[in-house]
């Protein structure tokens, strides 16, 4: 393959748009990871739907369309809402991304800790805004696991998000 075409809509029948592309490694028989963060600019933020689509580019121009995937966005009105991604993480990743929902601007405490609640990670405070946003939590040399990402916000609220390394 040449490249890897990413596209999006704001609805199931609504129409595609291109929002970027990943180069391929060619053609290879070992197993592959990439990697495209959306940066949802243009979307809005009541957007309850995203729908994906990948196409494959060959290096003769040909393309290959995969299925379209549905992203559920939407947040209850006033509810915050935190996504851990990619998942699975892989033990050898120094970081992880996060997505957060909020109806108003946030200062937020996260934490990382394991299945018997001991920290794994020292607290890290974020002044996240309004609507959605995406971040870059750095992670500690996680093994294998099930682990918890913990978001505290100022009013008390706690969220709280299974994290799978393998």
């Amino acid at each position: 393959a040449l490249h890897f075409r990413i596209s999006r809509a704001d609805g199931q029948g609504a129409g595609y748009r291109v929002i970027g592309t990943v180069p391929a490694r060619g053609t290879t028989n070992e197993p592959a990871w990439y990697e495209f963060v959306d940066a949802l600019e243009g979307v809005s933020p009541s957007t309850p739907t995203l729908w994906y689509r990948l196409e494959e580019i060959a290096t003769d121009g040909s393309v290959s369309d995969f299925p379209a995937v549905s992203v559920e966005m939407d947040a209850p009105p006033g509810a915050e809402k935190l996504e851990v991604f990619p998942q699975p993480l892989e033990s050898s990743a120094g970081s992880c991304r996060l997505r957060w929902v909020s109806p108003i601007e946030q200062s937020v405490i996260l934490r990382i800790h394991d299945v018997l609640g001991r920290r794994i990670s020292s607290p890290q405070r974020h002044v996240l805004p309004a609507g959605s946003s995406v971040i870059t939590l750095p992670l500690p040399g996680l093994r294998s696991g099930v682990f918890f990402l913990e978001a505290a916000m100022e009013d008390g609220t706690r969220l709280r998000k299974r994290v799978l390394v393998r």
